[in-house]
């Protein structure tokens, strides 16, 4: 049977999106051994010999590993897994992140190293991280806590359980545990929990719960009050802790943070939760949030008061005021399809309260929100930097029952009254939401307060209304005295007068209904970021939502995606194939990723190489891999071509 020959012809066109360069945004830990790990089920893999399996998310990694690897302190590292993120939290749908789980070689020594990538020939930037002391121990469904020592051969079944002889019980500061494949808590078994966290970590080595690489491993229950318990008797609320790659689930609280606290890649759901808390619930001090996929948070009438993401701080209604909490960044997470109200609320009250600062809220993608998408509210002093963020269609309503809520994308009521607060919020993409059917005073596409004092830099933001009544900002809204300036104001009516320089024009994103929003060639946002090199008082971002550099022509453009001028094309081809399955059929297979700007993939077949027919038409779903089945007949020689089309035509 004769060989079908396959040739792919690039079509004649220039890119929206053309970065190749693959980027790392974080890592789940950010210390520990480099021996010790008794897991010996890799290829080549001796136990003992290496250390902590380590996980890290970024842009362009490829959504297979190919020829790619990984450095560590110059040294190649075994892979575990390669590919997009889409388990246990997909955020490679929205975000369009890829992560790679590797193991830190033994012959590390402790102190600083530096990670890299190398995918197709191109080494990414680098990412530090501390190797230190510890050690690392496994749950699995075939283990035993009372005669398991933790090992790989020789697991414990549980981290907590009611007879206090679970591996949270056994471990110390600086220790790893891993949960294998279909490993759960859903029964209670702590402080209104599944599990109780127990003593702390350290700061510079703090513990560590992680999903083993490719496990589904879940802790709580939506019929319980809080997947894990953080209170411990004679400490209070533990602290110094690392909690990734796993599926939490609560009735309320689904993920509890205090200080030194780091939650990464997990998926996040409460589908029953209410009253005055949220889904991650946060205070203290170096706290981050970040890749992780929140969905399914609350229900139709849920009160107002309980939200996605409540960053806040302790809390006291007399005496002193309590100690400022500081350093906090919520990056990088995709929330979606939520009845819960205000995506993002950093937000605290009572008059003694610990004032909140220095929160960093980037890279984001909300989308389909009940309530705001962002709101920063009273005691958020200092200075507070919200950048790149992709808000879209939030404040959907409906209000909780018997009561009003806010409905506006964007809430910003910052400070308080003698302090001083300066609010840094700038290429955003806020794109339609708003509710028409509630209070006249509580829906716009942004709302601001002036009930305390704050400084406010609101530039390059694009603000797009698509819902008639939904105004820019509702009158009975405050109106900003000073500090907003050069930003895009589209679908509502007249730009707002109080912006210093407004653009009243359409943005032309490329495909705003597939939530494409990439600019396109002639757009006017294209080098008209304000100004025109940054500063410490008017800040630019770095990169934008693509992990793409700014400014990538003269000027940094206004939104969260820069426009790349180049010749590539808008999707990373990574392989093609054509197979003859049978005498009458073949197959076209093709794997892309960073698929921006694709419409559709169309087949075409030629029977000279020359002149060509369309066969199929495959829509582009940014999936990363692709199949077609062409009719043949079994005595030609056949030629195909892939052309891909794009949004812009």
């Amino acid at each position: 049977m004769r060989k079908l020959l396959l040739f792919a012809y690039a079509v004649l066109h220039y890119a929206i999106v053309s970065a190749t360069n693959p980027v790392l945004c974080f890592t789940d830990l950010i210390s520990g051994p480099s021996t010790g790990n008794s897991d010996n089920s890799q290829p080549g893999q001796i136990a003992g010999q290496d250390g902590a399996i380590v996980t890290l998310w970024g842009k362009r990694l490829g959504s297979a590993q190919g020829s790619s690897q990984v450095l560590v302190g110059g040294q190649s590292a075994r892979v575990y897994s390669w590919g997009n993120a889409v388990s246990p939290a997909d955020i490679y749908s929205n975000l369009g992140m890829q992560m790679v789980a590797f193991q830190l070689p033994g012959s590390l020594s402790n102190g600083t190293v530096a990670i890299v990538v190398i995918v197709n020939g191109v080494t990414s930037n680098t990412v530090s991280f501390t190797i230190r002391n510890g050690n690392i121990y496994y749950i699995k469904t075939t283990g035993n806590d009372n005669t398991g020592d933790g090992s790989w051969a020789n697991p414990w079944a549980s981290l907590d359980n009611i007879s206090y002889t679970g591996g949270l019980d056994k471990i110390n500061a600086g220790d790893i545990i891993y949960m294998c494949n279909g490993v759960s808590h859903t029964v209670l078994a702590g402080d209104r929990a599944t599990i109780d966290l127990g003593n702390p970590g350290t700061i510079t080595s703090p513990k560590a719960i992680i999903g083993y690489p490719g496990a589904i491993a879940s802790i709580g229950n939506p019929a319980i009050e809080k997947s894990y318990a953080l209170w411990v008797s004679g400490i209070g609320p533990t602290y110094n802790w690392v909690l990734s790659k796993l599926q939490l689930t609560a009735l309320s609280d689904a993920a509890s943070m205090y200080h030194n606290f780091r939650l990464v890649g997990n998926k996040i759901t409460a589908p029953n939760g209410d009253g005055p808390t949220g889904a991650v619930s946060a205070l203290g001090n170096h706290l981050y949030i970040i890749g992780n996929e929140l969905t399914n948070i609350g229900f139709s009438g849920t009160s107002k008061l309980y939200h996605p993401i409540y960053m806040q701080s302790a809390e006291a209604c007399s005496g002193t005021r309590l100690p400022t909490e500081s350093d906090r960044e919520i990056a990088w997470n995709n929330l979606h399809d939520n009845l819960s109200y205000d995506g993002i609320n950093i937000y605290r009250e009572c008059v003694s309260s610990a004032y909140m600062t220095n929160h960093r809220v980037h890279d984001n993608f909300i989308s389909n929100q009940t309530g705001c998408g962002i709101r920063i509210g009273d005691y958020v002093v200092g200075e507070n930097w919200i950048y790149n963020n992709v808000v879209v269609n939030a404040g959907l309503g409906p209000d909780p029952s018997g009561d009003q809520a806010m409905h506006v994308p964007v809430y910003i009521h910052a400070g308080w009254d003698d302090t001083t607060t300066l609010i840094h919020f700038y290429n955003n993409t806020i794109y339609g939401g708003g509710f028409t059917g509630g209070a006249a005073w509580s829906s716009s596409m942004i709302g601001f307060s002036n009930a305390h004092p704050y400084l406010l830099d609101f530039r390059n933001n694009i603000i797009v209304s698509t819902v008639a009544g939904i105004d820019y900002l509702n009158p009975s809204l405050s109106t900003p005295a000073s500090g907003v300036e050069k930003n895009i104001w589209y679908g509502a009516g007249s730009v707002p007068g109080w912006d210093a320089n407004p653009l009243g024009i359409n943005p032309l994103f490329i495909n705003s209904s597939a939530n494409n929003f990439h600019l396109l060639t002639g757009s006017q946002a294209i080098d008209a970021a304000y100004p025109a090199a940054g500063t410490a008082a008017n800040p630019l971002p770095l990169f934008d939502f693509d992990a793409v550099s700014r400014p990538q022509n003269a000027f940094t453009d206004i939104g969260a995606f820069e426009f790349e001028i180049t010749g590539a094309l808008p999707v990373i081809w990574g392989s093609i194939q054509a197979i003859r399955k049978n005498a009458s059929t073949a197959w076209l297979n093709w794997a892309v990723s960073r698929e921006q700007s694709a419409l559709e993939y169309v087949v075409q077949v030629s029977i000279n190489g020359i002149s060509f027919i369309d066969a199929r038409t495959v829509k582009a779903t940014n999936q990363g891999s692709y199949t077609s089945v062409v009719s043949v007949t079994s005595d030609r020689r056949y030629y195909f071509r892939i052309v891909q089309k794009d949004f812009d035509g």
